[in-house]
C-alpha cells in the first residue's frame, strides 16, 4: 500500500486526464491493450501500452487501473518442442 500526498495525488490525476500509458514491452514486442466499447465488443489496441487510469464519463472522477492481468500469446519452436516463443501481449 503506498500513501500519496496531495501534490502526488494532483499529478497522477493530470496525467490519468492526459491519458498517459505505461509502456511495456516484453522480447522486444509492445504491450497491448484490451478494452471494450460501449456496445461491450472487445478491441484490442497495440500502440503505446495501456492507459494508467480513466475518467469516468458520468461523474468525471479520475480512477488508477491499480490491478493487471498480462495474457501471453507463445508457440513452440520448431524442431524444439521444448522451447517456447513468445509472439504477443496484452
Amino acid at each position: 500500500r503506498v500513501e500519496l500526498d496531495k501534490d502526488k495525488v494532483k499529478r497522477i490525476v493530470k496525467h490519468i486526464k492526459q491519458d498517459y500509458h505505461h509502456n511495456w514491452i516484453i522480447d522486444n514486442l509492445p504491450s497491448a491493450s484490451i478494452m471494450r466499447d460501449i456496445s461491450g465488443t472487445e478491441k484490442k489496441h497495440f500502440s503505446g501500452g495501456f492507459p494508467i487510469g480513466f475518467v469516468d464519463r458520468k461523474s468525471k472522477d479520475p480512477y488508477i487501473f491499480n490491478h493487471v492481468n498480462i495474457q501471453l500469446d507463445y508457440h513452440q519452436l520448431d524442431p524444439f518442442p521444448e522451447r517456447y516463443r513468445v509472439v504477443g501481449f496484452s
